[in-house]
């Protein structure tokens, strides 16, 4: 009898997904006989692990079509049709957002046929992005066991590691704009606070629940929205027929870490991972839970200490004397402990999660599922060189996450299949000072020891340095206590609804068309305000003893009202597509599709005529905003165009390319904001929502009429906080909407002989509307011109106005190179990015005043002349590789693996900015660029002190191209950080027994910065701080003769970084896994 080999070839195309993002597979198919097309055969599609059962009948064409599946495996294929043998493929496995094509010969009922499948890797899709599977995650050393160690194996996404959180930015973009997902759910952080994207501060959902993880940087899909940037979805697991639980626990603790570069070891530190997984059937082929639950406690030691200390940050001025001079002063006067700074720092986080699923029938599937997390990060304002302070300033950011999904999929017919979605979410946030927030804020200004402030020192009679200012070169120092400015009743609840329908419709034999809808609310109360329970800035330690300040600031509600200020309010989004996805021919798949977006707040902010009537400007103004987008993407098999016309049907024994596959694609896409950045309009509208009493003494005598007060739930708020007293304004553009960016890709992807892959990306993004601010007093306080030619004002920080501009752009070039070997025992991964970004604003902060005032000024950059410069986010160039080799030293069941992880990344982007305000915008010292004079011969430029000859030999080494020029905005880069890290997993085979049958245990070491275990000096990062600005130059200016004076110069200006987090020195993690 003759035998027939039955290959079933599987290209992976991009499966639609929905903004709560689609995490199903698909599967599409073509069968033939000797004849060519094969019309109405079955075909039946099962997921083995739980015996779901997905059927279809080919059409005129041979094709059909299977939606809705689970992505992973395996699943069988069996095909039949009366008059055929029947054709079977075994261990077929999917991916998360992709579609697997198959085809599939048929042979004569009375030949013998063998059915052989494989999966391969997902190399083709309508876009650019990675899918890593359990096999990656599990492997991959993570020393916060979080999924942006994942993502960052994509060159374009870098992973900043600052002291206390991370950020993940895709290409330079803002990290607080990603979309992150979990089983297409979003978890994003609703209100816009953490860098990290997400709604809680660590991961808000355990990494071991995970399955596939997807990092999406454009997919053309239609159905794909609320992003700019990039995505990260999660798939979780679920539950199958057979019982699989984990039982796993993590420790790191202080002998495990390395010391700083200073050599000082760590103090007291522990972290403490618990957890367990159990899932299977309620009941058999119908019903599966899978459940996780996790604890994470971290107890952490202060890293910054008084004079002498020798800690990584040590004050210049504040001794222990002084501190316990101040802390018995206000005990013995006010009862309160202003406390101190080594205090040991405790947090923690718990997660819950859960998951049902129910299969109906073989028609209909319901799912269920639940995440609960809590988390707690103690968070350290002001240590040196940005002050000092003791741990009654110190603030418990408390913060809740809760999801209930509930999900149908519906197969109606062959042709028809459909998704439905409902999604609530709460997130609530509290931010609680470790002390109470029963006692002010206060901060002392000093110069000296003794904890005096010098009369000479221009600091020390500016009220504003006292309770905004930073330390610079020993000029002065804050010791300050009471509860944080910015936490008195700081409080965030988010409640969101999200609805989501989705279809799937087989048209035609080549075209696939799918359409939805999807809907959603987020109910916004926020309770801030600034120094809410008063803020006090003295001169002096005597001066606070004494009860008289220089600078008070009171903020909230008129009339007094506690948290009657808070702002509430909703936005609502809802969008509608359709697409189609058109086999054109054997070669070229395209995707078109349309999109509606639209986008609208339930109420608008109060009115403000006054303000309306000085600037033009309404404050009264709601959102309502519809865009409509067209996208295009799609894949074609170029590799006989490649065998045949590039190289002229010639073949070389050295290239060993087998396929080349061209994929890209062109669309508009709407994304999403921190809903911080709105909220900002309806709590600050000039004193009727909320209102601001100053008191301020610019002479260093104290403020009249304002003694201090140790109450801060009084402050005589009723009759200092009215209407009339007024309070900034930060009115809204009326045509102002979501970001809205034109994106292009273009790939190449060549597979090579023996198991290796080459891949080339390009990414190009134009802003069409991007956020923006306007000072609407600024230009009416114009002053003069600087000697530079720049325009000088004299303005103070208050209103703002947000709008929108078209000017920003991205683009990148990426390769990748992957090779297996050695039967899959040996895997090498090697990738390498180039990106240029560029921003008008970089945003990296939760109001508009820092946002617009934070950051560097690019010249004359104000309204109208708004200017690009390169973004501070992530890195420009990222070089990215990991090696992964399973040996078998104590047999093939008890493998040992090592996984190696390196990378490679520029520094962070930095500008050369004075500590002065020349340019005398009004809003925070520090941010204004310098002015590069020619030399020591400069007309332009004076040194007042005997800082210049280092001023001018260090201009001469690395700022040369600029002599003559204002130095660029985000100009100059920190040094290169190269960093490895690597896990070691043992696997210990365990004996069956008749409780938890096939077993095994896991040991695991996870070293981060491994190369700084080898040597200290490796893996430290260096940078000049969180908003890139050096503050290393004091400047004035003479309008008179039309010279700068120049003083105080520095080039420490890039620090050493490692803090509670020890992102510069190595630190190893132990773990075990006991799993069946």
């Amino acid at each position: 009898m003759k035998k027939i080999l039955l290959s079933l070839s599987l290209v992976i195309v991009s499966l639609f997904a929905v903004s709560q993002v689609d995490v199903r597979s698909s599967l599409k198919g073509s069968v033939t006989d000797s004849s060519g097309p094969v019309s109405g055969a079955d075909v039946v599609v099962v997921f083995t692990p739980t015996g779901s059962t997905d059927r279809a009948v080919t059409n005129a064409a041979g094709a059909f079509v299977v939606n809705n599946l689970a992505p992973g495996g395996p699943y069988t294929v069996t095909v039949t049709k009366a008059g055929y043998a029947e054709a079977k493929a075994m261990d077929v496995f999917t991916k998360f957002s992709e579609t697997s094509s198959v085809s599939v010969f048929m042979a004569a009922e009375f030949e013998e046929v063998v059915v052989s499948a494989q999966a391969l890797e997902s190399t083709i899709r309508f876009g650019n992005g990675t899918v890593f599977g359990e096999d990656v995650i599990d492997g991959l050393p993570s020393s916060d066991r979080g999924i942006q160690d994942i993502a960052s194996l994509d060159p374009r996404v870098a992973v900043g590691s600052s002291e206390d959180f991370f950020s993940l930015s895709v290409m330079g973009s803002n990290p607080r704009t990603n979309d992150i997902t979990v089983d297409g759910v979003s978890v994003n952080d609703a209100f816009g606070l953490n860098d990290s994207g997400q709604p809680t501060l660590r991961n808000s959902f355990s990494i071991e629940t995970v399955k596939q993880l997807s990092v999406d940087v454009v997919p053309f899909d239609a159905s794909r929205g609320g992003f700019t940037t990039g995505s990260v979805n999660a798939v979780t697991k679920s539950g199958t027929n057979e019982f699989e639980g984990d039982f796993y626990v993590y420790n790191r603790n202080e002998g495990m870490v390395g010391a700083d570069k200073f050599g000082n070891e760590p103090g007291n530190f522990t972290e403490d991972t618990v957890g367990f997984s159990l899932g299977g059937p309620i009941v058999k082929d119908k019903l599966f839970f899978y459940a996780n639950f996790e604890s994470f406690e971290q107890v952490y030691p202060s890293f910054y200490g008084p004079v002498g200390s020798g800690a990584e940050r040590e004050a210049l001025y504040v001794t222990q004397g002084l501190i316990d001079r101040v802390r018995n002063f206000t005990l013995e006067n006010f009862g309160f402990d202003i406390g101190t700074y080594d205090s040991e720092q405790n947090n923690k986080s718990e997660n819950t999660f859960l998951k049902l699923n129910y299969l109906i029938n073989d028609n209909h599937e319901a799912e269920m599922s639940y995440i609960d997390t809590t988390s707690n990060l103690v968070k350290v304002r002001g240590n040196p060189p940005f002050g000092f302070a003791l741990d009654s300033q110190w603030y418990d950011d408390k913060q809740t996450l809760e999801v209930l999904t509930t999900k149908l999929f519906s197969d109606w017919s062959d042709k028809l299949s459909t998704q439905v979605t409902f999604s609530t979410r709460t997130q609530r946030n509290d931010q609680d000072p470790v002390r109470g927030d029963d006692f002010p804020s206060v901060a002392i200004v000093i110069d000296n020891g003794d904890g005096s402030c010098s009369a000479d020192n221009s600091r020390c009679s500016d009220p504003f340095s006292t309770i905004w200012g930073s330390s610079r070169s020993g000029q002065y120092e804050t010791l300050r206590f009471g509860q944080d400015q910015f936490r008195f009743l700081n409080d965030i609840l988010a409640d969101s609804t999200q609805f989501t329908f989705k279809g799937f419709y087989a048209a035609a034999a080549n075209h696939d068309v799918s359409f939805g809808f999807e809907s959603s609310e987020e109910d916004i109360l926020n309770s801030f305000r600034i120094c809410g329970g008063g803020c006090y800035g003295f001169s002096g330690v005597d001066n606070y003893e004494a009860g008289l300040p220089i600078f008070y600031r009171l903020e909230g509600a008129p009339g007094g009202e506690l948290a009657g200020d808070a702002a509430d309010w909703a936005l609502q989004k809802s969008s509608m597509y359709i697409q189609d996805s058109w086999t054109v021919n054997d070669k070229l798949n395209v995707l078109i599709g349309y999109r509606i977006d639209n986008t609208e707040t339930d109420s608008a902010p109060r009115a403000n005529p006054d303000y309306l009537a000085r600037t033009g400007y309404r404050t009264d103004v709601a959102i309502d905003d519809t865009v409509t987008a067209g996208r295009f993407g799609f894949d074609y098999d170029a590799t006989d165009g490649f065998f045949d016309y590039f190289l002229g049907g010639r073949t070389y024994d050295w290239l060993p390319v087998e396929s080349v596959t061209i994929r890209g694609g062109y669309g508009k896409f709407v994304g999403r904001l921190p809903n911080v950045w709105i909220s900002n309009s309806y709590s600050n509208d000039g004193g009727y929502a909320k209102a601001r009493f100053d008191g301020l003494s610019f002479s260093g005598a104290p403020i009249d009429g304002v003694i201090f007060d140790p109450n801060a739930n009084d402050q005589s708020r009723a009759t200092r906080l009215t209407a009339s007293t007024g309070g900034d304004v930060n009115s809204l553009d009326p045509d102002f909407g979501l970001p809205v960016s034109n994106r292009f890709a273009l790939a190449f992807d060549f597979g090579l002989a023996d198991n290796a892959f080459f891949g080339i990306e390009y990414n190009k993004d134009s802003v069409e509307r991007a956020f923006a601010y306007i000072d609407p007093d600024l230009e009416g306080n114009a002053v003069g011109t600087l000697p530079d030619g720049r325009t000088y004002y004299n303005n103070r920080e208050g209103d703002l106005h947000t709008t929108f501009t078209d000017l920003g752009e991205t683009s990148s070039l990426s390769y990748k190179f992957s090779k297996s070997m050695l039967d899959d025992k040996l895997k090498i991964y090697l990738a390498y990015s180039d990106s240029d970004a560029e921003d008008v604003f970089a945003a990296g902060s939760s109001t508009q005043g820092s946002n617009y005032g934070k950051y560097p000024t690019y010249n004359n950059q104000f309204y109208p002349n708004w200017g690009t410069k390169p973004s501070l986010w992530g890195a420009s160039e990222r070089m990215v590789g990991t090696l992964d080799y399973t040996a078998e030293f104590f047999g093939a069941d008890n493998p040992t693996r090592f996984y190696l992880y390196w990378k490679r990344e520029s520094g962070r982007r930095y500008s050369y900015t004075y500590d002065t305000n020349p340019i005398g915008d009004g809003y925070r010292d520090g941010t204004d660029l310098w002015y590069v004079p020619t030399g020591p011969n400069d007309p332009l430029v004076s040194f007042s002190d005997d800082t210049g000859d280092a001023f001018y030999a260090y201009v001469d080494e690395f700022l040369s191209d600029y002599k003559g020029q204002i130095a660029p905005a985000n100009g100059f880069q920190a040094p290169w950080t190269t960093r490895y890290d690597l896990k070691i997993t043992q696997e210990i085979a365990l004996p069956d027994t008749p409780v938890i049958g096939d077993a095994k245990a896991e040991l695991f070491l996870d070293i981060y910065n491994f190369g700084n275990l080898l040597d200290d000096e490796n893996g430290q990062i260096y940078d000049a701080g969180y908003g890139g600005t050096t503050e290393n130059l004091d400047a004035s200016y003479d309008e008179a003769s039309g010279t700068w004076t120049y003083s105080n110069f520095d080039d420490g200006h890039i620090r050493y970084r490692n803090g509670s987090r020890f992102i510069s020195a190595y630190k190893a993690m132990l773990g075990f896994k006991l799993s069946f």
